[in-house]
């Protein structure tokens, strides 16, 4: 999967900025993305429909969007969920300044006193906290004026989060006139999703560690077809958790395309500890959708046996471009498929170790190799190596060093050897001789044929 990107409505000017990361928080979803300039970017949702994006001078200390993106449950991109929480919209205004205003009586028409109340908090780091403060203080006498005295409780809630220490909400979190409705909230039971969704659905997102709190959420989720916030909490429960991987994909299956269920599964095995079979059955499935380098990362991190290893591994090292093998980047060569036999891991060395030359000195790529050289002590191609080593310091064997590069298509170390070879050894036309057969093989027609004109008048005098 590509990193998606977005377009920003800057005023009139559409701004192409790139996604980096979805942050899942109880009601609240933030997707940030930078733009060309540096400028970061957040699209805020609420119950996953977007309320509108900010540019992010500055995130304020405890504010809700401090609280999300250190306790949310976070999603770098590309990731479905994503893909799936930006599919409804095609552009994002970024809110003005001299547009908050309107935009704070636009939520007041769309969503009920609570939510409204609830949205204001998420803007604290973007707009005056007086002003919120002030705005979600109307609304709880709104609230008293209709005489909905709970509802004047629920916004204390809210206002207790925003500003805990303000003395005018101190001064009413304590008012007698709310007694009968603390125990509801000092010791909260799923009944309250009932009377205070709100407060209940955050309680159980920050104690989500708790399992029960968990299922319950899950179960609420789904109710209310928040499906983006449920699988949100599905999938981090399997980064924690062992989980059977036919139970997930029956969960999973009926939200994803096959290409984005592949993805996910492969983020729960990185990032987890899953057990043997789990992995076991991913290898296969990526085997079958052809995403061989993928399912070659997977068998060396989480150290693969499989019934079919040697069979289907090898058949990846045939499919895999060389320079792209994960192999290549690993501290050591042990996989199992070299260990089957000599022949497999002699013919896997021909095609690898021109590569590991490239960025690897003769000496760490010996290091990588020797947990084939311990099981396989007489590979021609290693006892070369070690041949390689024991020549790089002898200044009148680069001539054969040289050729041993050329053996390996490491043309400019061997034009390096040779060159050297022919400076100590100035008579000497055999040098010369494949200094010109070199610059021929790849390409430098100029440098060969004036190499092939010094090397006949070389061998003249010699």
């Amino acid at each position: 999967m590509n990193k998606p990107t977005i377009t920003l409505l800057v005023g009139k000017k559409p701004v192409e900025a790139s996604v980096t990361q979805l942050v899942i928080y109880a009601q609240s979803q933030i997707v940030e993305a930078h733009c060309s300039q540096n400028q970061l970017y957040y699209i805020l949702f609420y119950k996953e429909k977007m309320i509108t994006a900010v540019n992010a001078t500055r995130i304020r200390r405890y504010s809700h969007m401090e609280h999300a993106l250190k306790n949310g449950i976070t999603f770098p991109a590309p990731h479905p969920l994503l893909t799936l929480l930006l599919s409804s919209n095609k552009t994002f205004p970024i809110m003005q300044k001299s547009h908050i205003s309107s935009f704070l009586t636009s939520i007041q028409r769309s969503y009920d006193t609570y939510e409204t109340a609830l949205i204001y908090t998420y803007l604290e780091s973007f707009v005056p906290k007086k002003l919120l403060f002030e705005e979600i203080q109307q609304l709880y006498f709104q609230c008293r004026r209709n005489g909905q005295t709970f509802g004047c409780y629920r916004i204390i809630q809210i206002l207790k989060k925003f500003a805990p220490k303000h003395k005018w909400v101190k001064e009413f979190s304590n008012s007698l006139q709310f007694g009968k409705y603390t125990d509801l909230y000092e010791k909260p039971t799923y009944s309250l999703f009932e009377k205070d969704p709100l407060y209940l659905e955050h309680y159980y997102f920050i104690t989500r560690e708790n399992p029960s709190h968990a299922k319950k959420l899950e179960e609420y989720y789904l109710s209310h077809k928040r499906i983006i916030s449920y699988l949100s909490l599905v999938i981090e429960a399997c980064k924690k958790s062992i989980i059977d991987y036919q139970t997930l994909l029956s969960l999973l299956s009926p939200y994803f395309k096959k290409e984005e269920l592949t993805h996910i599964l492969k983020n729960i095995s990185d990032h987890s500890h899953q057990c043997h079979s789990f992995h076991s059955e991913l290898y296969e499935r990526l085997l079958q959708e052809q995403c061989y380098i993928e399912a070659l990362q997977l068998v060396i991190s989480k150290q693969l046996s499989l019934p079919t290893y040697n069979q289907s591994l090898d058949t990846l090292l045939e499919k895999i471009p060389v320079e792209k093998n994960p192999l290549l980047q690993t501290k050591t060569v042990n996989l199992p498929l070299l260990y089957s036999n000599s022949e497999k891991a002699e013919r896997w060395l021909q095609r690898y170790v021109r590569y590991l030359l490239v960025d690897h000195s003769l000496t760490d790529v010996l290091q990588l190799l020797q947990p084939l050289k311990d099981k396989y002590p007489t590979l021609s191609i290693i006892k070369k190596l070690e041949t390689m080593v024991e020549l790089q310091d002898n200044p009148d064997a680069q001539r054969e060093l040289g050729d041993l590069y050329h053996e390996f298509a490491l043309m400019e170390k061997a034009i390096e050897c040779y060159t050297f070879d022919m400076e100590l050894h100035e008579y000497d036309p055999r040098p010369i001789q494949s200094l010109a057969k070199i610059y021929r093989e790849i390409g430098q027609t100029d440098e060969a044929t004036m190499y092939q004109q010094l090397y006949v008048e070389v061998r003249k005098r010699a």
